[in-house]
């Protein structure tokens, strides 16, 4: 059993607070603006939290099997497709002398390959409390211009949410977004 603090609905009412706005009573499509605007953003929101930095608890790591050897684009050597695991949101490393990650395939030229990869951790009882605050602060900037909050309410928000996954920045060794592999989401 979920308890209130696990709920995506008291997340979002969290991120809802932050902007002084009211609480959102459902997940409803078609409610208030509040409600919508969880709607429309908790699941993108979540998946570029996940995303942004290498958390913990959503690191996986799995050996990919690969079909046989067959040419790849323009490349001369023939490399092996490996389909990524279905809750696979961004690839991290691949154990590879050579690689490319096109879609859900990973291209290589041995198998079977070691990967580590971000999941798409969906169990909010498994989320640590640090990643929730992170996630809490995406929100509501994500939330923020449609519920018509102030530029400087926002900026604050965005300068919290990296003062808030700094730790692992700076662990992990990302200094930004731009040097860790886009989401495959």
């Amino acid at each position: 059993m979920k308890s209130e603090s696990d709920s995506i609905l008291s997340l979002c009412n969290a991120a809802l607070k932050l902007l002084a706005c009211p609480p959102a009573s459902s997940m409803n499509p078609n409610g208030s603006r509040e409600e919508r605007c969880c709607c429309m953003f908790y699941e993108t929101v979540r998946k570029e939290v996940l995303c942004e930095v290498p958390w913990p608890f959503a690191v996986r790591r799995a050996v990919l099997e690969s079909s046989e050897p067959e040419e790849w684009g323009c490349h001369p050597v023939p490399a092996r497709a490996h389909a990524l695991p279905d809750d696979c949101l961004k690839v991290l490393r691949v154990r590879a002398d050579w690689w490319v990650c096109r879609g859900r395939l990973v291209f290589a030229r041995r198998s079977p390959l070691l990967c580590s990869y971000v999941c798409d951790c969906r169990d909010l009882r498994r989320c640590d409390a640090r990643f929730k605050r992170a996630l809490i602060l995406k929100l509501a900037y994500a939330m923020s211009r449609p519920l018509g909050a102030e530029r400087e309410v926002r900026e604050m928000l965005l300068m919290n949410f990296r003062h808030a996954t700094e730790h692992l920045r700076v662990s992990h060794g990302v200094k930004s977004v731009n040097n860790f592999f886009d989401g495959l989401f």
